[in-house]
């Protein structure tokens, strides 16, 4: 049997109000989507001819921005207007006044190319190689060895950074341990090896998307730390597991769908880092999670610490039982 390319995708492109981008996207992540793109008025001209065929629709009309969510291929194209018209129902909206288009893509040179753009991250104490880099043998840095999939996560994006220096902070400056870490929404596992690698032995990795967990398991066998590392989908097995350091590095609506759960696997003496978080969305991130904390018998014990960059933040919580 001929095997199936893994450079094909479906594409919904929709439009609509620039003030409910962030949270229609997420909807759409949780409808099925494998990820979300947002492409405001202010997107630049594309000047590559290579992915000029990739680059889709003319810019969005004043007021809107356009949401390009990936799906897996050969999804419906009902099921995918079905996503849609279902995000949009939850803000009252409807999909027959909105912009939206669907398309099949196969982009066959997609990983030569990738290669020309993700480039080594390098952070104070840790580095992110793409595994075509090799590493610098003279250098005292952790390095991580990533294997990025077609839509996965390479790191490079801001909140996984923000994440990546929290993460250095507790293991390394502040010489924190952690007996039992989940690390939910873990896309191409990157976050987990970290923790592995500043060593935590019992890493639980979440994600409701199966084809980010198989990457990342191939991430985890690169660096040889899958010792350490469980990796689940849709969800971990053991509903009761406690946990006394928990990272989630998902928008700011799924973050707050989820906080009555991640609060409920907490254990008494904890730490929860929330990253996806854009700075405006901060303080109502917070008030959900103050609320989940005293529905499970939890407190803080101080006032969060923000990390932020750019236009994101992230949120530590340090916790304790009443």
């Amino acid at each position: 049997m001929e095997n199936q390319s893994n450079n094909r995708w479906e594409e919904l492109w929709l439009s609509v109000p620039t003030n409910l981008s962030e949270d229609i996207g997420a909807l759409l992540y949780v409808h099925g989507a494998l990820s979300i793109e947002i492409r405001t008025a202010s997107f630049p001209k594309i000047d590559l001819p290579e992915i000029q065929h990739l680059v889709g629709p003319p810019p969005p009309s004043p007021g809107h921005d356009w949401l390009i969510a990936a799906f897996a291929p050969d999804t419906p194209h009902t099921d995918m207007q079905q996503a849609a018209s279902e995000a949009l129902e939850d803000f009252g909206l409807a999909l027959k006044d909105f912009e939206s288009n669907i398309l099949s893509r196969e982009d066959d040179a997609w990983q030569e190319r990738w290669k020309q753009y993700f480039k080594p991250i390098e952070l104070e104490r840790l580095r992110v190689l793409p595994v075509w880099e090799e590493p610098n043998a003279g250098s005292d840095k952790m390095t991580i060895r990533i294997d990025p999939g077609m839509a996965f996560g390479t790191g490079q994006h801001t909140t996984t950074v923000l994440c990546l220096e929290e993460l250095t902070q507790l293991f390394d400056a502040e010489q924190k341990t952690s007996q039992h870490l989940l690390d939910f929404g873990c896309g191409s596992g990157i976050l987990s090896i970290a923790a592995a690698m500043y060593g935590v032995t019992d890493i639980d990795g979440v994600d409701n998307d199966a084809p980010s967990i198989e990457n990342a398991q191939k991430n985890v066998l690169l660096n040889d730390v899958a010792a350490s590392i469980n990796l689940y989908c849709p969800t971990i097995p053991e509903p009761d597991k406690r946990y006394d350091l928990i990272v989630a590095n998902i928008l700011a609506p799924i973050l707050i769908n989820h906080a009555e759960e991640l609060c409920g696997h907490l254990e008494k003496q904890s730490t929860l880092l929330l990253s996806g978080v854009l700075n405006e969305q901060c303080a109502e991130v917070e008030e959900a999670y103050r609320s989940a904390f005293t529905a499970h018998g939890l407190e803080l014990h101080e006032k969060p610490q923000v990390r932020q960059q750019n236009e994101w933040s992230l949120l530590r919580f340090a916790l304790r039982g009443i």
